[in-house]
């Protein structure tokens, strides 16, 4: 669920929007405007709505004819009339199926390090071989902010930290809204003051547009990280705006 801001982070979730233009099938879809764009080969489309909404499939095979032909298939035809993104720098499916291999050992090693004999010689180590171990299943906050009958900027959240921490990404359900939402966030970069990095200022989140954002972030802080949003008009009420972020401790 994109939002419409220009800033670095939106950049980096996707290249292109587009809504197919004719009937497709289960493996491809159809957009005449891809004729005039770059080869998106080798990236990958999230469908985000019909009955496929939420699948996400690698493309194969050059897009400037018009169409994206992908690996695997979707769950049913892709008809004319279904929004599309191209991501940009989302892993590929078969990379995080390679991903999920691995991660899936983690358990199995953690029982074993569980399991060690407990010795003056190897307690130091197996505790730190389990303290990273733990690391690799990251973190989530969720939480609702209620958004107050104003048009300033309220704080939603603050991260705050002295230790380096992954930030994947922020989800924003603004389903409840009835205006036009701005977000903006801010690092404390000196230690001391909040710069603004990335917003939607130029290109507002519209109730017309989708039920939420998705801020695809994959950075890393040292430092507090701060999230705000406005409204460009008053709500009349306040409003309930669920949201989930997504992190790892680094160390």
């Amino acid at each position: 669920m994109p939002g419409g801001g220009t800033g670095i982070l939106k950049k980096a979730l996707y290249s292109y929007r587009g809504i197919s233009d004719a009937l497709g099938t289960n493996s491809r879809i159809m957009c005449s405007a891809l004729a005039a764009l770059p080869d998106y080969n080798n990236q990958s489309v999230l469908i985000l709505n019909g009955p496929c909404r939420g699948q996400c499939k690698d493309i194969s095979g050059i897009t400037t004819g018009g169409q994206i032909n992908i690996s695997g298939t979707f769950d049913a035809v892709i008809t004319a009339g279904v929004a599309f993104l191209i991501l940009t720098h989302k892993p590929a499916t078969a990379e995080v199926a390679a991903i999920k291999v691995n991660t899936d050992l983690i358990p199995a090693v953690r029982a074993k390090t569980d399991n060690l004999p407990a010795s003056p010689a190897n307690e130091t180590t197996v505790s730190a071989v389990k303290t990273q171990t733990n690391k690799l299943a990251g973190w989530e906050v969720k939480a609702t902010h209620a958004h107050a009958n104003n048009i300033a900027w309220q704080e939603v959240l603050v991260i705050t930290t002295t230790t380096r921490k992954l930030i994947k990404n922020i989800w924003l359900d603004f389903v409840n809204l009835t205006q036009n939402m701005e977000y903006r966030l801010s690092y404390k970069i000196d230690e001391t003051n909040y710069r603004v990095f990335d917003s939607n200022s130029a290109s507002p989140w519209t109730p017309a547009t989708d039920d939420g954002v998705l801020i695809y972030c994959g950075f890393i802080i040292s430092s507090d990280l701060k999230l705000e949003l406005k409204s460009a008009v008053l709500e009349t009420a306040v409003r309930d705006i669920p949201y989930e972020v997504n992190g790892e401790d680094i160390e």
